[in-house]
C-alpha cells in the first residue's frame, strides 16, 4: 500500500476514499482510529493517510488532481435545495443567525446571576438563580434543538422557515423511501 493523499480533515479523508472506491480502486483510511482518539496530537500523528496499492497509485493520483481542482464538484443546478414557502424559488440553505442569538443569550445567561448579586447586595439572588440553574439545563438541550435545528432561508427573498433539512443528493434517499414505502403497502 501506498500513500497518495495526507489530510488533517477526516471528512476530506472519507470523500477522497470514497471516490476513489467508485472509481474501483482499492483505498483505505489509516491511522483514523488513531489520530480521532487523541486529535491533539494530530500534527504529530501527520494526520489520516489515504493508502491505495501501489499499482494504482498513478490512478489515484490523478483523480487526486481532478478532486483539488473542483472538475468533480457538483454543479448548483444538480443539488436538490429546499423550496421556499413564500417565492417558491429552489434557493433555501441553513439559516445560522439563531446560532449566533444562541450564542450571545448563553453568555447574558452566564454573566446575569454574579451581576444581579453584584447590584443588589443580596445573598438570596445567587441561591435562586443556582436553585433554578437545574431545571434550566435540564431543559436545554430541546430549547437549543427546537431554536437552532432545520432553521432555513431563502437566498432570493430572505423569508426564514423551518423544515426538515434537504441535504444534496437528498432526492435520491427519499425516492428509495417513498419505493420502499409503496413496496410495503
Amino acid at each position: 500500500m501506498r500513500c497518495v493523499e495526507r489530510t488533517f480533515e477526516y471528512m476530506d479523508g472519507l470523500v477522497f476514499v470514497c471516490l476513489l472506491r467508485s472509481r474501483q480502486i482499492d483505498a483505505q483510511l489509516f491511522d483514523e482510529n488513531i489520530v480521532r482518539q487523541n486529535w491533539f496530537h494530530i500534527l504529530v500523528y501527520g494526520g489520516f493517510r489515504v493508502m491505495v496499492p501501489a499499482h494504482d497509485l498513478q490512478a489515484a493520483g490523478e483523480v487526486l488532481v481532478e478532486f483539488r481542482s473542483g472538475v468533480l464538484r457538483c454543479d448548483d443546478d444538480e443539488m436538490d435545495r429546499p423550496t421556499c414557502p413564500a417565492c417558491h424559488a429552489q434557493s433555501g440553505e441553513f439559516d445560522h443567525r439563531q446560532r449566533r442569538w444562541v450564542f450571545h443569550a448563553g453568555i447574558v445567561l452566564w454573566l446575569a446571576p454574579g451581576l444581579v448579586a453584584e447590584f443588589l447586595r443580596d445573598p438570596l439572588i445567587p441561591f435562586f438563580f443556582l436553585s433554578s440553574a437545574f431545571w434550566l439545563a435540564m431543559s436545554m438541550p430541546w430549547l437549543l434543538r427546537f431554536i437552532v435545528h432545520n432553521r432555513l432561508r431563502c437566498a432570493e427573498c430572505a423569508h426564514a422557515w423551518r423544515d426538515l433539512p434537504r441535504v444534496p443528493f437528498g432526492r435520491q434517499q427519499r425516492d428509495a423511501e417513498e419505493a420502499l414505502t409503496v413496496q410495503g403497502a
